[in-house]
């Protein structure tokens, strides 16, 4: 699955993140966190 937020591109099924067709290079836990984020995009995220 693809999730696109403008120039901020999320491929789940190879854990590949590009922003402006850039490949970022995240931790897992960096990953994670924006993963989570992304779900959320919509609302507020609280810890």
């Amino acid at each position: 699955m693809v999730e696109r937020i403008g120039e901020f591109v999320s491929d789940r099924a190879k854990r590949r993140v590009t922003l402006a067709g850039r490949p970022l290079r995240l931790t897992i836990t960096e990953y994670r966190m924006l993963r989570a984020l992304s779900l959320n995009a919509s609302g507020v995220a609280t810890q």
